[in-house]
């Protein structure tokens, strides 16, 4: 797929109107564009923390999809895939009256192309490597600009506007977004099939990231995964049409930027020769993967490797990635965005490395109908590392097909007994009746199912006598 033509940005103040500004790109952008001083204005269908922290900083914010006088009277409106496939009424405002309406992604690439863009795609790991290159450059002193998926541990939020001259994003590839961007630097950290609902097969997933390979500037560098198959195929299909140079890393003998571990802990071999510590305050081996694409990137930036390997050790986290959510009565939970399988597997192999005496809970809400019925095999096998399991139900999101999928059936192919819940307050329930002192539980999934381990904490709280 190629993008059209973009449209023009028309200067600030002109009006831009956002349906389902709640969203955690949306309200990013949303701030993004109200820091360079547009008129901002928004509708979601529920109150939530973004909507009420954009109503915070003077955006208006209409609870329902039923704003039709701004949208009617807006210059631009900006909305998302779902919100347009809806055809809400301030969408259908917003045509009858000619407005123009535009993704998300549009209007996002429009802000970081015209900058140092630093785009960071892949199947996994976005967020997380978004997150450390922030964090990384703010210590160097470069104060990017940036908008990702997921709020950063140093920062607080997911989205800012800066005055350095680099801008950090999350390249989705999802409904095609980041064909919008033309990066200085691109990161590939994965390519795992995907989105089932956007992407038929895996030659059409491989195709799209080999697209945004091209995308990348003259003479830019493109940084990938040296030992992830699907990144192996990228490079392949790209050896001849790429207007940049790409380095690579990982643990194997060929990488670029080699990561290796020994007693002490993780360390790198840049291309120069030189080892450098490299020391994640997160868990898993996929972080420290994480941090060597950053590491890579930060040099391709022109920042010293050894510098910006110390500047990373600053990053704390991204929100639902590994975060701890708290701790009452000896009972550990932790919550995490993790949705497919890789990602379930990694997570969980990160808390049973930290957490090795304790027993660990894998509390999973699948999501979407599509992606568990294409991956329903692999969802069953990425359990291995959790000591109990419980299931809910299907989060649909976007979708409202079942497609004859439900979570009984991945039930009964996981190969342990397995719990099933089907809301989020009955996981909480549950929960609360067979947690004991020393367990670990791990929320996993990108519904709703947030709400599980605060529901749980406060009902261990409400145990405990005054």
């Amino acid at each position: 797929m190629t993008p059209p033509t973009i449209a023009a940005l028309l200067p600030p103040p002109a009006r831009i109107h956002i349906v389902g500004i709640g969203g955690i790109g949306l309200s990013g952008l949303a701030q993004i564009l109200h820091s360079l001083g547009y008129t901002v204005s928004g509708s979601d269908a529920n109150a939530s923390a973004q909507t009420a922290s954009l109503m915070a900083i003077g955006i208006p914010v209409a609870l329902g999809h039923t704003d039709v006088e701004r949208a009617a009277h807006a210059d631009l409106v900006v909305s998302t895939r779902a919100v347009l496939l809806a055809d809400t009424a301030e969408i259908r405002a917003a045509s009858v009256a000619g407005v123009p309406v535009v993704k998300r992604g549009e209007v996002l690439a429009m802000l970081a192309n015209a900058r140092r863009c630093v785009a960071v795609a892949g199947s996994h790991g976005k967020s997380t490597t978004c997150g450390m290159l922030v964090t990384a450059l703010r210590e160097l002193g470069a104060d990017p600009s940036y908008a990702v998926g997921a709020v950063i541990g140093a920062t607080g939020t997911n989205a800012a506007l800066a005055d350095g001259d680099a801008m950090v994003v999350e390249a989705d590839e999802f409904d095609y977004a980041f064909l919008w961007l033309s990066p200085e630097v691109a990161i590939v950290t994965n390519v795992e099939f995907d989105h089932p609902d956007i992407f038929p097969d895996q030659q059409s997933y491989d195709a799209a990231f080999a697209q945004f390979a091209t995308k990348l500037r003259p003479g830019g560098t493109l940084v990938l995964a040296a030992d992830d198959p699907g990144c192996a195929r990228l490079q392949a299909k790209i050896a001849t049409n790429l207007p940049g140079h790409v380095v690579t890393y990982g643990e194997g003998e060929t990488s670029d930027w080699r990561l290796d571990r020994d007693a002490e802990g993780w360390q790198i071999k840049t291309p120069e020769g030189s080892l450098i510590r490299l020391a994640p305050a997160v868990p898993g081996r996929h972080n420290a993967r994480n941090a060597t694409a950053a590491l890579a990137a930060l040099a391709a930036l022109g920042h010293d490797p050894a510098t910006a390997a110390t500047a990373l050790t600053s990053f704390t986290g991204v929100g639902r990635r590994f975060e701890i959510k708290g701790e009452v009565g000896g009972v550990l939970v932790v919550d995490d965005y993790a949705h497919h399988p890789s990602e379930i597997r990694a997570t969980l192999r990160a808390a049973r490395d930290w957490y090795p005496d304790r027993r660990l809970w894998a509390v999973f809400q699948p999501h979407t109908f599509s992606r568990t019925k294409a991956l329903l095999g692999d969802f069953a096998a990425a359990f291995a590392d959790a000591d109990e399991v419980m299931i809910l139900d299907i989060y649909p999101a976007r979708e409202t097909d079942s497609l004859g999928i439900s979570s009984a059936n991945l039930r009964k192919l996981v190969p342990r007994e397995c719990r099933a819940a089907g809301r989020p307050d009955e996981a909480a329930e549950t929960l609360a009746a067979h947690v004991r002192d020393g367990d670990v539980v791990v929320t996993l999934g990108a519904g709703d199912i947030t709400v599980v381990g605060p529901s749980l904490l406060q009902r261990l709280r409400d145990r405990i006598p005054v």
